[in-house]
């Protein structure tokens, strides 16, 4: 299962997904011109676990992010970490490049799927330096998506996640 990405509105209060930074929100958009050039449309986007602010033209962002996922779809992946039966590649350098790549698609079932991958190493002991900052990684974009999507806590998603994690299948 994958998620059929929609496209993000654009306007101030708006809240969007960045696959690289998470869910955030668009503060203005405004033209600005530099060095002469014409003037191009940029957005202010924020993220608030990092604390981050970027500004993007809005060409780049429209290309970039999505709107975040619905409840119907949070629950959707709850299930799919539930249910799916994937394993990690053994071989370490493998893994972490499709962990990676699966990663910055920003996919939220990907993201499920790194993280139970991972999840299954970790409890056998053989997690990596990598794979640990992509299991952080994957329960971090997860528990921000779920939260938003479901209106919890951050704490709150990460145990769903958990719980779901742990069924057995």
């Amino acid at each position: 299962m994958r998620l059929e990405a929609q496209s993000a509105k654009l306007c101030s209060g708006s809240a969007i997904h960045h696959p690289h930074h998470g869910i955030g929100k668009v503060q203005s958009t405004s033209e600005r011109k530099f060095g002469g050039t014409s003037a191009r449309k940029f957005t202010k986007l924020y993220f608030e676990r990092e604390a981050l602010t970027l500004i993007l033209p809005m060409k780049d962002a429209a290309e970039t992010v999505r709107s975040p996922i619905n409840r119907k779809q949070a629950r959707q992946i709850l299930d799919h970490i539930e249910t799916w039966e994937g394993r990690a590649s053994k071989r370490w350098k493998a893994r972490a490049a499709t962990h990676q790549a699966a990663m910055d698609r920003g996919d939220p079932f990907e993201y499920a799927e790194v993280f139970k991958c991972l999840r299954q190493l970790e409890a056998e002991g053989s997690l990596r330096q990598t794979d640990r900052g992509h299991l952080d990684q994957a329960v971090n974009y997860l528990g921000d998506e779920l939260s938003f999507a479901l209106g919890t806590t951050s704490n709150q998603a990460r145990e769903l996640i958990t719980r779901a994690a742990d069924k057995p299948v």
